[in-house]
C-alpha cells in the first residue's frame, strides 16, 4: 500500500512538473508584450572598424554576440572581397562532426517584434562556391527567451534553393520554392537576401523571401512560435553549417532590419 502511495505521488509530481515546463514553454503564464510603437531600424555595413571587437561597441549600438563553434570556425572583418565601401564580414565554418553544428556569425539583440508585427530586413552574401551548400542557413530570427530560442530561419535546402522554417519549434511548417520554380542560390557572387515576416502563431502569418529581384517564397501560415512570443535576436552569417562534408566561407555585408518597409 505504501508503495502503491509512493508510486502516486511520484507521478503526480512528474505531471506537475511537466505542465508546469509546458505553460512555460507555450507561454500560458505570460501576459501579452506590449507593441513597439516607435519606429525601429538597424543597418551595418562593418564599416569603421580597425578590428572585429570594434562592432561590439560599450554602448550596444551595433551587435551584440556572436557564435564560432568549434574553435576552427573564425569571424573576421575584411577588405578581400566587398559589397559596397571597404569592409564586410567574413565567416568561415568548418564541418559538423561529433552532431555538433558548425557555426560562424553575429548576432543583434535587444529587437522587440510581436504578434501583429510586421519584420523587413536586407542583407548581401557571397557564398564562396565549389561544393554543396545544402543545410547552411543564413539569417535566424529568433525568440532568445524560449527554451532552444526557437525562430524563422532562412536556410538552403537540397539543390542549394532557398527554404525557411519555424526552427527548433514543435509545431513548425517549412515554407519552400515550387519544386517547378525553384531557383537556385548563386555561388562566388554578391546575392541581395530580402525578408519579410507578418508574424503570426496562427495561419495567417506571411513570409516573403527576394532572392535579388526574384521572390521566391511568398507563403503563409505560422511564424511566430506563440501568441506571446518576442522576436529579439537576429543571427547573420553562417548560422549553421550542417554538412559533414564540407566546411563553407561567407561574406555579409550591407545588412538592416526593421519594423517598417526597406523597400
Amino acid at each position: 500500500m505504501k508503495l502503491k502511495c509512493l508510486l502516486l505521488i511520484i507521478v503526480a509530481v512528474v505531471v506537475v512538473t511537466l505542465a508546469v515546463l509546458l505553460a512555460g514553454h507555450l507561454d500560458w503564464l505570460k501576459s501579452m508584450p506590449v507593441r513597439n510603437e516607435g519606429i525601429f531600424t538597424f543597418r551595418d555595413g562593418f564599416e569603421n572598424a580597425g578590428t572585429f571587437l570594434d562592432l561590439y561597441p560599450k554602448d550596444l549600438s551595433r551587435w551584440h554576440g556572436w557564435q564560432l563553434v568549434p574553435e576552427e570556425s573564425t569571424n573576421e572583418l575584411t577588405t578581400e572581397v566587398v559589397h559596397s565601401g571597404r569592409q564586410a564580414l567574413k565567416c568561415f565554418a568548418s564541418v559538423k562532426r561529433n552532431d555538433v553544428t558548425s557555426k560562424a556569425d553575429v548576432l543583434r539583440e535587444q529587437l522587440h517584434f510581436i504578434k501583429g508585427d510586421h519584420v523587413w530586413s536586407e542583407c548581401w552574401f557571397l557564398l564562396k562556391g565549389g561544393e554543396s551548400a545544402e543545410n547552411v542557413f543564413l539569417w535566424d530570427l529568433e525568440s532568445s527567451t524560449k527554451w532552444q530560442s526557437p525562430g524563422r530561419r532562412v536556410y538552403l535546402e537540397k539543390g542549394d534553393v532557398i527554404a525557411s522554417d519555424l526552427g527548433k519549434w514543435f509545431s513548425s511548417s517549412v515554407f519552400r520554392q515550387p519544386p517547378d520554380r525553384a531557383l537556385r542560390f548563386p555561388l562566388e557572387r554578391w546575392v541581395r537576401l530580402r525578408v519579410h515576416l507578418f508574424l503570426s502563431e496562427k495561419s495567417d502569418g506571411v513570409m516573403e523571401v527576394w532572392q535579388d529581384d526574384t521572390k521566391v517564397i511568398d507563403a503563409h501560415g505560422q511564424t511566430l512560435p506563440t501568441a506571446k512570443s518576442i522576436y529579439d535576436r537576429l543571427e547573420v552569417g553562417l548560422t549553421a553549417n550542417g554538412s559533414t562534408e564540407h566546411a563553407h566561407t561567407l561574406f555579409v555585408d550591407d545588412m538592416s532590419i526593421s519594423n517598417r518597409p526597406l523597400w
